[in-house]
């Protein structure tokens, strides 16, 4: 696997999204809609990968509407990162996140959740195997951390499933490890979620206290915090730990319409979870009491909310830039064997019509002429 870079749109738009805030979003989707809209941009397999990012955090966050299809798009766009280069890990692995983001859309595609999340869990491998192979290629811990952070993305697609206890044992055999690097945020509130879905509240406790230290820290951590300290009984901190995530929610007053969030809704947290249909109390209905019992209070009003809205024309990939990896990109590879194909048919066809000729000359010899004939006959007759 080759060593691969984002492009300095790519790394600015991630940047963006590491702020966690609805503005920072929209600048980053305007950010890679224009790099791709460049025929140089277009052709970079990860500028697709990080695009399909952040139309899948667009949808995650319901910063954009139903209407706007951003988890379809989120796919097709990582789609056309996994064609550009098959052999990029990172393409993989947002297509993974992009297939899983989808699955969150289960009231509207409930008979392709399974099909959405076992494709999911066939790119993370892939993604995994990649960077396992540069691993031992090449020991690095950049590499280390990648292989960790795919792997943790990959474990916590298992609480989806109904098997958070395998998510936990993942994520924690990748925790234990002496030599691993300060991980990302991200990691820890997603094994603070999986540890609140076996019902270790106590830890997951800890772990959000630890994460909202940080100025910059994801509000929604504060979701997965009181529903732990409303299951450990603790009432009166998981109040106000509910009244604070309403307060970070609301706008400034001089903020513009479309920085405002959404108006929280136990409906919108849940739609956007991508706990398999009907999955017993290990999955959504667990955690959909624990929010209940944290009594955050749908009617706090986060103020009007104005969608983002996704551009009428999405970037297109030429066909001709497929290099491999994605099913509409093995299509021209076999074009070389269907003239080959071609070439032998017609040979075949232009032998068989061949043939007849040479054997009817064989059968039938040429006949004489009834000039010839007659002369022999009165020869005959003189002697």
């Amino acid at each position: 696997m080759a060593v691969q870079r984002f492009s300095h749109a790519a790394a600015n738009a991630l940047l963006l999204l590491g702020k966690n805030t609805r503005p920072a979003a929209r600048q980053a989707y305007d950010i890679m809609a224009d790099e791709l809209a460049k025929a140089a941009g277009n052709k970079v397999a990860r500028n697709w990968a990080v695009y399909a990012r952040v139309l899948a955090e667009l949808w995650r966050n319901g910063w954009v509407n139903i209407v706007g299809h951003a988890p379809n798009k989120a796919v097709s766009a990582a789609n056309n990162g996994v064609a550009l280069d098959d052999g990029d890990y990172y393409t993989h692995w947002l297509l993974g996140y992009a297939l899983k983001t989808r699955a969150r859309f289960a009231d509207h595609y409930k008979s392709t959740w399974q099909k959405d999340i076992e494709l999911a869990l066939k790119h993370y491998e892939r993604a995994r195997s990649l960077l396992a192979a540069e691993r031992k290629k090449a020991p690095s811990a950049a590499v280390a951390g990648d292989l960790n952070a795919v792997t943790f993305d990959w474990a916590e697609t298992f609480v989806y499933t109904g098997d958070p206890a395998r998510a936990v044992r993942e994520m924690e055999r990748i925790i234990r490890d002496p030599g691993r690097a300060k991980p990302a945020d991200w990691q820890d509130w997603a094994y603070a979620f999986a540890l609140h879905q076996v019902r270790r509240y106590v830890e997951a406790i800890g772990i959000c206290e630890g994460l909202l230290q940080a100025k910059d820290a994801n509000n929604d951590i504060r979701l997965v915090h009181a529903a732990c300290e409303a299951r450990s009984h603790m009432a009166m901190k998981a109040s106000g730990t509910a009244a604070e995530f309403h307060r970070r929610r609301r706008p400034a007053s001089a903020a513009p319409i479309e920085d405002w969030e959404p108006t929280w809704k136990m409906a919108l947290e849940i739609e956007r979870g991508a706990f398999a249909p009907d999955l017993p109390a290990e999955g959504e209905k667990h955690w959909a009491e624990s929010l209940r019992l944290a009594r955050l209070d749908e009617s706090a009003g986060d103020g009007p909310s104005k969608p983002i809205v996704l551009r009428p024309t999405e970037p297109v990939l030429d066909k001709k830039d497929f290099r491999g990896g994605a099913e509409t990109a093995r299509k021209p590879a076999k074009r070389p064997a269907r003239k080959k194909a071609a070439k032998k048919k017609a040979a075949k066809r232009k032998a068989v019509k061949r043939k007849p000729a040479r054997k009817s000359a064989k059968r039938k010899p040429a006949r004489k002429s009834p000039k010839r004939r007659g002369a022999k006959r009165s020869a005959k007759r003189k002697r």
